[in-house]
Parts: C-alpha cells; sequence; structure tokens
C-alpha cells in the first residue's frame, strides 16, 4: 500500500511538472556578475518543423524539444528521477489530496512582468478546457484534481478547475 501512495505522488509530481509546463517564462537563470554574449540565439536541429508550440498541444519529439526550450514549469524530474523546483522553490502536501506550491521569489515573464499563482491556474483551466482541444486534457481528472475530469467532458466550465462544490 505505501508503495501504491509514493507512486500515486511520484506520478502526480511528473505529471505536474509536465503540464506546469504550460506556464511559459523565457528567462534565465543567469548568475550575478555573468556577462552575456550581446546577441542572445538558440539553435536547436530538429530535423523537421514543429506542427504547435502551444505547450497544451505537442505531441512530437519535435515539439517537445523546443517546449523544453521555452517553457518552463513548477518543478522538473533530474536524470536520476528526482523531483527538482523550477518555477515553484518548495511545494507541501500534507494529506496526499491537497498540492501547495509556492513560487520562487522574482520569476517574470520575458518581458519582466512578474508571474503570478493566478498564471500557474489559467494555465491548468486551460488544459483542461475543451477549447483548447488538449490531447493531455484528461490528465489532470486522472490525476484527481477536482472537476477536470467534468470540464474536460464539457460539464463544468474551466474556471472552476480544483475547486471543492463548484459547478
Amino acid at each position: 500500500m505505501k508503495l501504491q501512495k509514493y507512486n500515486d505522488i511520484t506520478r502526480a509530481l511528473l505529471m505536474v511538472g509536465l503540464f506546469a509546463a504550460a506556464a511559459p517564462t523565457l528567462a534565465a537563470q543567469v548568475p550575478a556578475g555573468t556577462a552575456l554574449a550581446k546577441k542572445q540565439e538558440l539553435v536547436r536541429n530538429n530535423g523537421s518543423e514543429p506542427s504547435s508550440l502551444d505547450p497544451h498541444k505537442v505531441e512530437s519529439d519535435v515539439e517537445f524539444n523546443i517546449i523544453s526550450d521555452l517553457f518552463e514549469g513548477l518543478v522538473s524530474v533530474s536524470p536520476g528521477g528526482e523531483i527538482q523546483p523550477r518555477l515553484a522553490a518548495k511545494w507541501e502536501n500534507k494529506d496526499n489530496t491537497v498540492w501547495t506550491f509556492h513560487l520562487r521569489p522574482g520569476v517574470t515573464w520575458s518581458d519582466g512582468t512578474a508571474i503570478t499563482a493566478q498564471d500557474i491556474v489559467w494555465s491548468w483551466q486551460r488544459l483542461v478546457s475543451p477549447a483548447t482541444a488538449s490531447p493531455y486534457a484528461s490528465y489532470p481528472g486522472n490525476m484527481h484534481i477536482v472537476n477536470a475530469q467534468d470540464i474536460a467532458q464539457g460539464k463544468k466550465n474551466a474556471r472552476y478547475a480544483g475547486r471543492e462544490g463548484s459547478r
């Protein structure tokens, strides 16, 4: 039973990391005192053109490679399998039902505007909304996020994602 609970928690964190990538930032962590080149450019050889750069709609390795360079999630998974902070400085879960993520201070969009918790909420709402038509819309429901399945099926409005007692 403990192994199942651990697997469920690990799976949930991995999914949060994957779908939190929908809260994009184009800023990089640059150590203080580092001189950047005048021209900032990333060249990636993917072999073919992506069909989408919408993080809720990408489906191929070509697209995932680009998305992983462009967008940052709440957490990520290291090559060794450890959950690591990204936009989230820390997170807590006291009862295996409610996860609370604390955003890292100073995280911003590429234009310098602060990223807020509401930006992350909006991203999850967009993911499960039928209007987005994401191939991943059912995933939050599988992770038992309140109302996610009903929203993906068009039974509830996306603004009710994660809210108890919402219609």
